[in-house]
């Protein structure tokens, strides 16, 4: 189910007023990335809250752990095996800076380097 904006922005407006409303909103809202990122900023422990895929959504667990980096404990296995015994904030802030590099380099057009003679 694809939220509506309003939807969205009642969600975002309940976190707001207060973080525990995040538990309490259906699955389809706690699938919604902007929702939960807003979730999290507010208490990082609203990752405990998030859907699966997003609790290995590098973006969404960052977020958490620059609250309180004891919010790593609700991450995904995979995230926190990535994390192990490091700083998981710089870990995940140099990932997702890597994929974001990656992906704008992948979308440059390659230029014609011929020289002419």
């Amino acid at each position: 189910m694809n939220l509506t904006e309003e939807q969205i922005k009642k969600a975002l407006l309940k976190i707001k007023e207060d973080p525990h409303n995040y538990k309490k909103l259906p699955i389809e809202y706690r699938l919604n990335k902007e929702i939960t990122i807003a979730a999290v900023r507010a208490h990082g422990w609203n990752l405990a809250y998030a859907s699966l895929e997003l609790k290995n959504d590098r973006q969404v667990v960052l977020e958490a752990v620059k609250k309180n980096g004891n919010e790593l404990q609700y991450a995904s296995e995979e995230i926190k095996n990535l994390c192990k015994q490091q700083n998981p904030i710089k870990i995940l802030e140099s990932i997702l800076l890597s994929e974001k590099l990656s992906s704008e380099l992948s979308v440059q057009k390659p230029t014609n380097n011929k020289m002419k003679v």
